[in-house]
């Protein structure tokens, strides 16, 4: 009886000594596991511009969207072109970081060259990301849009940034933008539901859309954008009336409005003709508070 208990405390005592070996095994594999894909999906700065230093003369790359390869350029190989790379879109690939997005764009072949940049969707950029250097001097189209993590954001623009046309539209938790600049001829903040302060100096501005900034309580200086010929506030519901009345005043060349949704503006008058100017071809007005 001694000798059978003896035998079975061994075995047991043999088994439990595999059961840790075998755990002790899977833990260090799932451990490395673990740490190849923290590694294969860690997008630092110089990984970025390792994996676009190969492109910097290319006329235009598309990277594939992908969480396990957030950066690779399918296909056959791009045109080159001597002007260096002009058009870049990187939207919806969720692992760029801003700090990688900042050493690309600070790269001096990028700087000279880099026309249009589409970051739309890439989830882990906040207003670090955006702080575009000065030696951007060729970026004329920027697309932002549905930036979850995008609060607020200073853009003061130098003379030597043509920068043309941005869109930030659809960035849910975006509550203050301020942008200077004067080559900006088109806006686009539509759906920023949380937007409640909004400062322009932007003499070339033409095209303005800030339909559903339903939060929008501060435009300022509303006199300043003398340019627009299009303003789409749909469903401003708490921008003052006599805000968008400055707006419209001052627009001397206005050609289309929509205010449609505006809670509180009851109605809409418009200064004479000046010097026949102002060519209105399109003015909506629904019914106050509208949907």
């Amino acid at each position: 009886m001694g000798e059978h208990s003896a035998v079975s405390s061994s075995s047991s005592g043999a088994a439990a000594a595999a059961w840790e070996d075998t755990s002790a095994a899977a833990g260090v594999a799932a451990t490395a596991a673990t740490e190849r894909e923290q590694r294969r999906q860690t997008v630092t700065s110089q990984h970025l511009s390792a994996a676009l230093g190969a492109a910097l003369s290319a006329c235009s790359i598309n990277p594939t969207s992908s969480r396990s390869n957030p950066l690779s350029f399918p296909g056959p190989s791009p045109r080159r072109s001597p002007q260096g790379l002009t058009s870049l879109n990187i939207s919806d690939c969720p692992l760029i970081t801003n700090r990688g997005l900042q050493a690309f764009l600070r790269s001096p072949p990028i700087a000279s060259s880099l026309a249009s940049l589409d970051i739309s969707c890439c989830c882990l950029i906040s207003s670090p990301g955006l702080n575009l250097p000065h030696s951007l001097t060729a970026l004329r189209h920027l697309s932002a849009s549905h930036l979850p993590l995008l609060e607020s954001l200073t853009l003061l623009l130098p003379r030597t940034c043509p920068l043309e046309e941005i869109s930030f539209s659809c960035c849910p938790v975006l509550q203050k933008l301020t942008v200077h600049s004067r080559s900006l001829c088109s806006l686009n903040l539509a759906g920023c539901r949380k937007l409640s302060s909004l400062s322009l100096i932007c003499p070339a501005l033409s095209s303005l859309i800030l339909s559903q900034c339903s939060s929008l309580e501060t435009f300022s200086p509303a006199d300043r954008c003398l340019a627009l010929k299009s303003i789409n506030a749909f469903l401003c519901r708490s921008l003052p009336a006599s805000t968008l009345m400055t707006l419209l005043t001052h627009a001397k060349d206005l050609e289309e409005v929509n205010c449609g949704g505006c809670a509180l503006l009851e109605s809409v008058r418009l200064p004479p003709v000046t010097h026949g100017r102002r060519v209105l071809k399109s003015l909506t007005k629904l019914a106050r508070g509208t949907a």
